[in-house]
């Protein structure tokens, strides 16, 4: 059975790989009370309509931002705003990791 196939669980988060961005199938998990997390890729266009300016960069966390997709099609299939997160990783010194997400109430300090 492929992911887009899946019948979501609720309060089950879900981690894809960044290749994966099948907006249509992400939704899906979001309308069922699941969660995802994914790595965004360097493609994907949005634009960012709110700001958490109250971060700790000693934590690695660089940006926690809610973002809206802008592509017409994105748009269409992922309606709703999306968490868009951008850590380092100092241990590993692994540029900035982007992640969507749209489990909003989990903090990042």
């Amino acid at each position: 059975m492929g992911f887009a196939q899946l019948t979501p669980d609720v309060n089950v988060t879900y981690l894809m790989d960044k290749a994966y961005a099948d907006f249509e199938a992400l939704y899906r998990i979001n309308q069922a009370a699941a969660f995802f997390v994914t790595g965004a890729k360097s493609t994907m266009k949005y634009d960012a309509i709110e700001q958490n300016f109250s971060i700790d960069e000693a934590t690695g966390l660089r940006t926690d931002k809610t973002v809206m997709l802008t592509v017409a099609k994105s748009k269409k299939l992922y309606p709703e705003k999306l968490r868009l997160v951008e850590f380092y990783d100092s241990e590993n010194d692994l540029n900035k990791i982007t992640t969507f997400a749209h489990k909003f109430y989990v903090t990042t300090q």
